[in-house]
């Protein structure tokens, strides 16, 4: 999980979330980010704009690959001031903005443009993905990854989807807001069916080149048990499209 709300970062949850994520084990960076990184296209020379940064580790990631720069957008200022320090590099600019905010088209045309784990914290679709298509040029790429609609159907109070419990899929056609809890604290997404996800893409000038939902290899679930999970219900969606 990437970007977020401002106030989904405060105190205790901000260091329960750095505690989650320096565990070997953890999810993003077993499954989401080896998934998310294969679909890349050369980054060598490229400029790259990072929506929902975080604290920086594709970032990083992005210019050790030779991206000639990259712009590291977030909402929280604790997620960007952690990237400073862990993730700081003459090529990186952490830029704090909320990535749903018409203002990220000032900030100039990329070559690539990068989401991961973030689009799931955005209630209009089309209008993000129409603010990032006027910031790349004809056949860029745009890279996203976010929670799978399946994962985010949930509706009952109360409960929510996460990556323990089987997903309850009886709201999948009701999208909008979805309340719940994580790592202690109360967070809040968005529910996007498959077809508007897709559909909103295609409105905002996108063709959809490749689309992932990762799985687990059997070494994988063999050395983390728990992964077996993910082959009969994916945690992520991974969407690799061009700007038409």
């Amino acid at each position: 999980m990437e970007g977020g709300n401002e106030s989904q970062y405060e105190g205790q949850f901000f260091e329960n979330y750095l505690r989650l994520r320096s565990k070997p084990d953890n999810f993003n960076d077993l499954l989401e980010f080896p998934a998310f990184t294969a679909l890349l296209p050369d980054l060598e020379g490229r400029t790259v704009l990072d929506l929902g940064c975080g604290f920086g580790p594709h970032a990083k990631y992005y210019v050790e690959q030779g991206a000639r720069h990259v712009t590291g957008v977030d909402i929280s200022e604790k997620m960007l001031e952690h990237a400073r320090k862990v993730n700081n590099d003459l090529r990186i600019e952490y830029v704090r903005c909320d990535i749903a905010d018409p203002a990220i088209i000032d900030l100039g045309r990329h070559d690539i443009v990068c989401s991961s784990l973030t689009i799931h914290y955005i209630e209009d679709l089309t209008a993000l993905f129409t603010n990032i298509a006027q910031v790349l040029d004809s056949g860029s790429v745009f890279l996203f990854s976010m929670e799978h609609p399946i994962a985010t159907a949930n509706n009952d109070e109360g409960r929510t989807n996460n990556l323990t419990d089987g997903y309850m899929l009886k709201h999948y056609s009701e999208e909008g807001i979805r309340q719940g809890e994580w790592i202690g604290a109360p967070i809040t997404k968005y529910h996007h069916k498959f077809m508007t996800v897709m559909n909103s893409l295609i409105e905002a000038g996108f063709i959809i080149d490749k689309v992932m939902e990762p799985m687990p290899s059997k070494r994988l679930m063999k050395k983390v048990p728990r992964m077996k999970k993910q082959v009969n219900r994916p945690s992520y969606l991974i969407v690799r499209a061009l700007r038409r």
